[in-house]
C-alpha cells in the first residue's frame, strides 16, 4: 500500500472498522509492514467490491488502472457500496457507475473532482472540492520549487 492507502487504513482501524484490502503491486516488504492480524488482503478488486460496504480508491492513473471500477467490477458490487475516490477520475467508468445507479443500486459516489453529466445531477454523487494541494504544506513545497 502507498502512503495515502497506509494512512487510510490506519484510521479504518482506529475506528474499528473491519478493513479489506487490495493492492496487486504489494512487494513482500510493504506487505510485512501491514497489520495482517486486523485486515484480510484479497486476490481480486471484484472480491474486494463483494464484500465491502465502503470502498477508498488510491491509484494513479495509469492504463493498467484506467476505468478500474468497470461494469465487470460494478456487477460484483453491493448494491449500497459507497465508493470513495479521492484519487483520479479517470479509475472509475462513469457510464458503468451510472448503469449501476440505473439497475437500482442505491450505493454512493463521493469524489472531489468534475463529473460527467450522468453523473452529475444525481443525488447519490456528492462532487466535495479538491483541496489537496491546499494545504500549507503543500504551499510550501510549490513555493519552494518556483
Amino acid at each position: 500500500l502507498g502512503a495515502i492507502g497506509a494512512a487510510v487504513l490506519k484510521a479504518a482501524l482506529d475506528l474499528k472498522m473491519d478493513v479489506i484490502g487490495f493492492d496487486p503491486a504489494l512487494s513482500v516488504e510493504a506487505a510485512l509492514k501491514l497489520p495482517g492480524h486486523r485486515m484480510t488482503m484479497v486476490d481480486s478488486l471484484e472480491d474486494l467490491v463483494a464484500a465491502s460496504d465502503y470502498v477508498s480508491l488510491h491509484a494513479p492513473a495509469v492504463d493498467s488502472t484506467k476505468g478500474m471500477i468497470s461494469a465487470d467490477v460494478l456487477k460484483r458490487a453491493k448494491k449500497d457500496v459507497c465508493l470513495l475516490n479521492f484519487a483520479r477520475g479517470e479509475l472509475v467508468d462513469e457510464a458503468a457507475l451510472s448503469s449501476f445507479y440505473d439497475s437500482g443500486a442505491t450505493g454512493s459516489y463521493v469524489c472531489d473532482f468534475a463529473v460527467g453529466p450522468s453523473l452529475s445531477a444525481r443525488p447519490n454523487v456528492v462532487v466535495l472540492p479538491h483541496l489537496g494541494a491546499s494545504t500549507e504544506e503543500a504551499e510550501e513545497n510549490a513555493a519552494a520549487m518556483a
